[in-house]
C-alpha cells in the first residue's frame, strides 16, 4: 500500500511537468512488462515485478478518468456515470485469475492484468496521438 501511495503522490507530481497521457502510456508498458515477468515464474524478479506494478498501477485509474472526460463538455456527467459503471472489471478479473490459477497455477493467471494493462497501453498511446493531431 505504501507503493500505491508513491505512486499516486509520484505520478501526480510528475503530471504537473509532463502530460498525463505519456504517463499513463509508460506506467502501462511498464505494468505490462511487470505481468510479463511474473507470468515466467522469475521467483524474486517476480515479486519485485508484482511490487513495481502497484506502484504504476497507483496513477492508471484518476488519469484515465481525466483523460476519457476531457472535451466531454454537456455530458460530463453521463460520461462519468459510464466511467464508473465500467468498473465491472474489477469485479471479473479477479474471479478470471481465480479460475485460470485453479485450472493451471497462480503464475499464469497474471495473464489477466497483462491483457488489461496492454489495452490501457494502447489507450494512452491512442489518446497522446489524438491530442498531439490536435496540435
Amino acid at each position: 500500500m505504501g507503493l500505491f501511495m508513491a505512486g499516486r503522490l509520484g505520478g501526480s507530481w510528475i503530471m504537473t511537468r509532463i502530460k498525463a497521457e505519456r504517463v499513463l502510456q509508460h506506467c502501462a508498458m511498464l505494468a505490462t512488462l511487470s505481468m510479463a515477468i511474473l507470468l515466467t515464474g522469475a521467483g524474486t524478479l517476480g515479486i519485485v515485478a508484482f511490487f513495481v506494478c502497484y506502484l504504476c498501477e497507483s496513477i492508471m485509474f484518476p488519469t484515465i478518468f481525466a483523460i476519457a472526460l476531457r472535451g466531454a463538455g454537456e455530458h460530463i456527467k453521463q460520461a462519468s456515470s459510464y466511467l464508473i459503471m465500467s468498473i465491472v472489471g474489477g469485479a471479473i478479473a479477479p474471479v478470471l485469475m481465480g479460475l485460470i490459477a485453479d485450472m493451471t497455477n497462480m503464475s499464469n493467471s497474471f495473464i489477466v492484468p497483462l491483457l488489461c494493462f496492454a489495452c490501457i497501453t494502447v489507450y494512452a498511446k491512442k489518446t497522446r496521438q489524438v491530442y498531439n493531431a490536435k496540435k
